[in-house]
């Protein structure tokens, strides 16, 4: 076996495992990304019952500001 043959036998080792690397370093981000997703939806939903939260605080204290307004001008009234 001469030099040349070890040489082409080094590189194609290395070149196999780049291709490993590769093939793990694209399996790895590829779950990742899947784990983001998954977080990033959570996420939405979560602000999503939050803006429904406040609308319908929001809602109750207009409704109580209506109500004790009321009150006042029935009491003003009297």
């Amino acid at each position: 076996m001469n030099n040349s043959d070890l040489v082409e036998k080094r590189i194609k080792r290395c070149m196999e495992s780049s291709a490993r690397s590769v093939a793990a370093s694209a399996k790895s981000i590829s779950a990742a990304m899947s784990q983001s997703q998954v977080a990033m939806r959570a996420q939405s939903d979560a602000v999503a019952q939050l803006a429904r939260e406040a609308d319908e605080a929001r809602e109750k204290a207009v409704a109580l500001n209506q109500k004790l307004r009321a009150e006042a001008a029935q009491s003003a009234a009297v």
